[in-house]
């Protein structure tokens, strides 16, 4: 009898001895972690920006074919939990009926499905900020208009302000910015609105948190109850250039004036496309930044590093497509836009529901620990309830047993898919989304589940069983 005759032979015997014994082959899952860390201890939200100029005439032309109802249903799908609107002072120093109009309506879709909002005077003021002489006047003229808008008009929803739009950027350095915002804390006591209205203060962008961050710590800590950062990057950036905008952030301010702080702004940008019109720009498919799959699925690593560095609250620029007040910038950067004339979700809003509906403003974030360098990982939980996020950067099927949950509870899992190109002139694509969540079991008595994650995919594991809400 030949070699190869053996071999064979000897091979059967194992299989069916393998079968006999009921052992079953399986690959090891990695360990993951839901450590005792707390990054923040009271999150504020996930959310984006409302464009305040939807009702006027300058997106007259640009929404009057949709269904208004229609963006204001997918709004409420997505549920964010903070919302950013600017404001600007002219509207009610020259009494502007229909500006007004339209920021009401846009307040009340704020308020209908239940977020807080953050106000940023963004302009219309008498004077320039940086002139002293000014501040007086701008910190009144802002508490009249939350007047207005809390007492008068019954939006108690409004629960943050700031003067001032990317200040680092302007003529106005950071001792206006706190005389501004020292102004604006003695006319919200005034008013009787101080308890009701926190001060947000910064709104700046990365390249003057190490200037601008100190300083307000020292000079407004005991009065600012929140700062506020921008954060934009290129998304194929493969050194993650917004892990130094966000390192450190919270340790650069002194420890007695430490609060929380917020991501106000964010977003990835491409390359110029062929108008050369720029922000947001093109993947490297040529497809616009806001309906590419692939920058949605970057955005995933962005919210989880921001948590991981312990930020307390993040809003997307921006909720949908338009024009702001001078009808020159069209806004493309939304969650949500017109295609064949109706108003559409896009990748990225499929992505960012899976955070603004497995989480709730007040959370705590936990550290995940892992060593499967693929895998990133944080975790929330409150109200006996609990959100692991999961994101497998690689393009292979991952498994991992998971640590650390409430024990003997029942597991949803949601997911976002990045489909990478196969072939020169086939562009990325994606699967998953809120619509195909499923249940995948119970964890057992220690609070350990064991799943898989394929590659190039955001698993959102929760207690919560949203698709029931």
């Amino acid at each position: 009898m030949s070699s190869s005759f053996l071999k064979i032979g000897a091979l059967v015997a194992f299989v069916v001895l393998l079968v006999a014994l009921k052992v079953v082959v399986t690959y090891s899952s990695d360990k993951v972690t839901i450590t005792e860390n707390v990054l923040c201890s009271e999150f504020l939200g996930f959310g984006t920006e409302f464009n305040p100029f939807i009702h006027t005439y300058t997106n007259e032309a640009f929404v009057q074919e949709a269904d208004m109802e229609t963006l204001e249903s997918l709004v409420e799908e997505l549920r964010p939990q903070l919302v950013r609107i600017f404001i600007y002072l002219n509207w009610w120093r020259n009494g502007e009926k229909d500006m007004l109009s339209s920021l009401e309506r846009t307040l009340q879709l704020a308020k209908q499905v239940g977020a807080d909002v953050h106000l940023t005077v963004s302009g219309g003021w008498s004077a320039p900020l940086y002139v002293e002489s000014s501040w007086g006047t701008t910190a009144l003229e802002t508490a009249i208009a939350l007047h207005s808008l809390v007492t008068e008009k019954g939006f108690t929803n409004i629960k943050y302000i700031n003067i001032g739009n990317e200040p680092n950027t302007t003529q106005q350095g950071p001792e206006a910015h706190v005389g501004l915002h020292l102004a604006l804390d003695k006319a919200l006591r005034n008013f009787g609105l101080r308890e009701q209205i926190k001060i947000m203060a910064g709104d700046i962008t990365a390249a003057g948190r190490d200037a601008w961050l100190p300083y307000l710590g020292e000079n407004l800590g005991n009065v600012l109850d929140s700062y506020s950062v921008h954060i934009y990057w290129n998304y194929w950036d493969s050194t993650k250039d917004y892990i130094p905008k966000l390192s450190g952030i919270r340790d650069i301010i002194s420890p007695s004036a430490r609060k929380p702080v917020l991501v106000m702004e964010f977003g990835n940008r491409g390359k110029r496309g062929p108008d050369s019109s720029g922000d947001p720009g093109i993947d490297l498919e040529e497809v616009h930044m806001s309906d590419s799959p692939i920058a949605a699925f970057e955005l995933s690593m962005f919210m989880l590093q921001a948590l991981k560095h312990g930020m307390s609250g993040m809003s997307k620029w921006e909720a949908w497509d338009g024009y702001y007040k001078d009808m020159k910038r069209f806004i493309h950067h939304g969650l949500v836009g017109i295609s064949d004339g109706q108003w559409k979700p896009k990748p990225s809003y499929e992505l960012y529901m899976l955070f603004t509906r497995s989480t709730r403003r007040g959370w705590e974030v936990r550290d995940v620990a892992t060593k499967n360098s693929n895998i990133t990982s944080v975790a929330m939980n409150g109200d006996d309830e609990c959100t692991i996020f999961l994101r497998n950067e690689s393009g292979k099927m991952g498994k991992v047993t998971v640590e650390g949950l409430p024990e003997n509870s029942t597991m949803h899992s949601y997911s976002f898919t990045l489909i990478p190109s196969s072939a020169p002139g086939i562009k990325s694509t994606w699967r998953g989304g809120l619509k195909e969540g499923k249940e995948v079991g119970a964890t057992d008595a220690r609070g350990r589940i064991t799943i898989e994650i394929p590659g190039q995919t955001l698993l959102v594991l929760t207690t919560l069983n949203i698709a029931e809400e």
